[in-house]
């Protein structure tokens, strides 16, 4: 599937054409995958913005722009999909390696990792309250915009009491950082694992506020009072 890029990107070129300077409009070369200085008008790829003038064929930083310059795009449209396969190899090439976004990125459709996604210091980390101690502070690198959503979990090793284990939670939550705190100290070295994930903006559920209602009273039957009545002698005929 053809790949369509605009921006700054990282791509395979050689030195087929002379040296690459800032500013350079870049075409494909002879070599598969691989572009060049452009010299004359015609199709290009981007516009250099780094010096490259390796004899070996490397990476250069590159405004990416479909487009042409000096002449009007050729009638021969075959001349038009054999650039563009070479640009799609060039592409495909590139995001078989590692790549590097200088800006914010945005995918307006979900995305799947098929491998292991590794995150900065701001996002994931451990946290140890010492024996004896009940909180630990997890300051920020960056401040986030918004106030992330942060979850802890203890991660315990060997054999634990599980009365010793104290109850613990977020405590001090803001852009900046949070702690985590203990109800109590620890009697142990704790270990906690951590996440902090921030939406585009703050997405708060409230709960319903519910009126308390009087519980009802029944009302008390009276009863009528025994009547008290006579008895009556018993004779023992004996």
């Amino acid at each position: 599937m053809p790949v369509a890029l605009s921006g700054r990107v990282p791509v395979i070129v050689s030195t087929e054409n002379g040296p690459i300077k800032p500013g350079d409009y870049l075409t494909t070369s002879t070599i598969p995958g691989v572009a060049m200085k452009a010299t004359k008008g015609g199709s290009i790829i981007g516009t250099a913005m780094a010096v490259f003038d390796s004899e070996e064929v490397g990476l250069t930083l590159v405004f990416v722009k479909n487009g042409s310059v000096g002449v009007d795009l050729p009638t021969d449209r075959s001349a038009d999909t054999n650039i563009s396969d070479q640009v799609t190899k060039i592409f495909s090439d590139l995001f078989k390696n590692a790549l590097e976004f200088f800006g914010n990125i945005i995918f307006h459709a979900d995305v799947t990792f098929l491998g292991r996604p590794t995150f900065n210091k701001d996002t994931a980390g451990h946290a140890l309250i010492k024996q004896g101690a009940s909180e630990v502070s997890i300051d920020f690198g960056k401040e986030y915009a918004t106030q992330p959503v942060v979850n802890i979990s203890v991660n315990l090793t060997g054999e634990t009491n599980q009365d010793e284990l104290p109850r613990f939670a977020v405590y001090e939550l803001s852009t900046k950082g949070f702690k985590i705190k203990l109800s109590k100290t620890a009697a142990f070295d704790l270990n906690f694992s951590w996440i902090a994930l921030a939406g585009s903006e703050d997405n708060i559920s409230t709960s319903i506020s519910v009126t308390q209602l009087a519980t009802p009273v029944p009302t008390p039957e009276i009863s009528p009072s025994p009547t008290a009545t006579e008895s009556a002698d018993i004779i023992n005929p004996n």
